[in-house]
């Protein structure tokens, strides 16, 4: 099984209230023998593993910080007496509301060194239309517990929303600037979520481009399609995903990626019922819903999916050099036709998308399958 990997995800589904739009999965519930039962069962999964080395780890969800401190202390205490990490970035997703000095406490032991926040807007009326149960005065409330000299900061926010004036957008962003984070994500409504509002959209009238142009005058370098950071502050975790490197995920639904003995890539991702999850861990069963094994041909077309939402592309040298195997002919034809219908631009075999075709990724990836 995985013996060193780059990154550790841990899933922790347990959230306050489900947001409409939220794709990810999450579930509602206030029982703490049923989140305490849960977490037992995160620990029994990771000892299922051996000699784990992690470079990064990224707790998500769901919503970490609605979790009583008291079992994320119990759990972080027996997590570190099973795994090695270097201590490089550990990343905790939180909200505003629970967000709490207590919380703050029990990472603080943990040496957690990065935050991610779920601002979504610092409109009241925009966080009412996207389910949050949050108000802005949370928001500040919030960050005022987070010292910017300890972690790094990343805030979230959502634009292209559907009835949303085009300025209360802006004013966010420009809100959001003056906070200061080291890292901002900026997601589209409609390019990246499904839900209640997921009309479709007038390409030539996505804030997109704005957005960009907006945080590059502001010290923000886009690296990749929906994140923006200060120098030398992009997300080391997500940036495992997007390069390819293996990872192991813990807990419902979430995904790993690793390379077996004869070099072909390995996907699973545990299933996201939670009874089906803790029964299948304590009986020592699989607990993945899907699993896929990817022969050469295909870790070469999902590396070039992956390495074009970087802003810096990937280099089709790199790639035939790492897999020892030209990239097929098909594919090749397909990138041609994708240069020239304007979504990709070629230079010295380093393949980058444009701006239109950044905005309609998903699409443009099917041709490289």
């Amino acid at each position: 099984m995985i013996v060193a990997v780059k990154g550790l995800y841990i899933h922790i589904p347990f959230c306050d209230t489900k947001c409409p739009y939220c794709s990810f999965y999450s579930y509602i519930e206030k029982d703490e023998t049923i989140i305490d039962k849960y977490f037992n069962t995160l620990i029994k999964e990771i000892k299922s593993y051996s000699n784990l080395y992690f470079d990064s780890i990224y707790i998500g969800g769901g919503t970490p910080s609605s979790v009583n401190p008291k079992i994320l202390d119990r759990f972080f205490n027996s997590l570190f007496k099973l795994i090695k990490f270097s201590g490089e970035e550990f990343t905790i997703e939180v909200n505003p509301g629970s967000f709490t000095k207590d919380f703050i406490d029990v990472i603080d032991i943990y040496n957690i060194n990065r935050v991610s926040m779920g601002v979504q807007s610092l409109d009241n009326n925009v966080l009412k239309l996207l389910g949050r149960n949050h108000k802005v005065t949370d928001i500040y409330k919030s960050l005022e517990l987070i010292d910017l000299d300890k972690y790094r900061l990343n805030l979230d926010m959502i634009y292209d929303i559907p009835t949303v004036e085009d300025n209360i957008i802006f004013d966010t962003l420009d809100d959001i600037v003056k906070i200061n984070p080291s890292h901002i994500s900026a997601y589209s409504y409609q390019h990246e979520d499904t839900g209640y509002l997921a009309n479709s959209v007038d390409l030539d009238k996505t804030l997109f481009k704005d957005i960009e142009n907006r945080l590059h005058e502001n010290g923000y370098n886009k690296y990749e399609v929906s994140n923006f950071s200060k120098k030398s502050m992009e997300s080391k975790h997500n940036m495992i995903y997007w390069n390819m490197n293996e990872y192991l995920g813990i807990g419902s639904s979430a995904s790993s990626m690793y390379h077996n003995d004869s070099n072909i890539r390995v996907r699973y991702t545990n299933t996201a019922d939670i009874d089906k999850y803790i029964n299948g861990v304590e009986n020592s069963d699989k607990v993945f819903d899907e699993y896929e094994e990817l022969d050469i041909d295909k870790q070469i077309s999902e590396s070039l999916i992956f390495g074009l939402r970087l802003k810096n592309g990937i280099d089709l040298n790199d790639v035939e050099s790492k897999y020892s195997k030209a990239i097929s002919e098909s594919v090749l034809k397909n990138i041609n036709i994708l240069i020239t219908k304007g979504l990709l631009t070629c230079q010295k075999k380093r393949l980058v998308a444009t701006e239109r075709g950044t905005e309609v990724l998903d699409t443009l990836s099917l041709y490289l399958l």
